[in-house]
């Protein structure tokens, strides 16, 4: 599998070796229970089951970001990919070991905040764009979790534009008390300078933003609750 290999080759060095490819090769093939997609899908009734993938799809891209760097929070930049969590944590025991597989440990819901937090997102905006080869500092486009809800018209949310142009083009489709922000200014905060960040958009791997709907909305079997063929990596072992 040509991300698993690139994740051994280029991600794992950085953040944990075996380990931490272990934890992020779960979270790749992990599958939602059946109980949280339909939850889901009920509460947002107007999303098709190609928007249902797109959203499973960016809610593994934050958990890879959070795996990816323990240590430092990661803002969550979307609304709807929020919700998805958020429907998924109530399945407490579901979530519960998936936690333990993927992160060693409970990850604790933050919000997505319209306000937010810029270093927080910030970090996210970087991880997220070298997951799907984008230059943080001069984007082509806007990586899935920071597109995802102007994509979906979701309501209420904050936007992501790649600069004035694409702001402005934000809120005619949103309307004029659309909050957008321009995803460029993370690329411009303090902790930029970070070496481990600074570069990891050219280890990125061949990832495919458009998710089919199997990309995402994957059913695990009845009964099952860890999905998955990984056994994470937080059994033994280094860090």
């Amino acid at each position: 599998m040509i991300l698993q290999r690139f994740l051994r080759t280029h991600i794992a060095p950085l953040f944990g070796g075996d380990k931490r490819f272990a934890q992020l090769s779960f979270i790749a093939e992990y599958r939602f229970p059946r109980d949280v997609l339909m939850r889901f899908a009920a509460a947002h009734p107007t999303l098709d089951a190609a928007a249902h993938a797109q959203v499973f799809a960016g809610l593994r891209d934050y958990f890879a970001v959070c795996a990816a760097d323990p240590g430092t929070r990661a803002g969550m930049p979307s609304a709807i990919v929020d919700d998805a969590w958020h429907t998924f944590i109530l399945s407490t025991r579901d979530y519960t070991a998936f936690c333990e597989r993927a992160f060693c440990g409970y990850l604790h819901h933050a919000p997505a905040d319209a306000a937010g937090n810029e270093d927080d997102i910030g970090h996210t905006w970087r991880l997220a764009c070298a997951r799907e080869q984008i230059s943080p500092t001069s984007p082509s486009r806007l990586p899935r979790l920071f597109a995802i809800d102007r994509d979906l018209a979701v309501p209420g949310a904050r936007y992501y534009a790649l600069n004035e142009t694409d702001a402005e083009r934000t809120r005619q489709m949103m309307g004029n008390s659309a909050m957008v922000s321009l995803a460029i200014a993370f690329g411009m905060l303090d902790s930029w300078t970070d070496p481990i960040f600074r570069d990891m958009h050219e280890l990125a791997p061949h990832h495919d933003a458009s998710a089919s709907p199997s990309d995402g909305v994957q059913f695990a079997d009845a009964g099952g609750s860890d999905g998955g063929s990984s056994g994470g990596g937080c059994s033994g072992g280094g860090s």
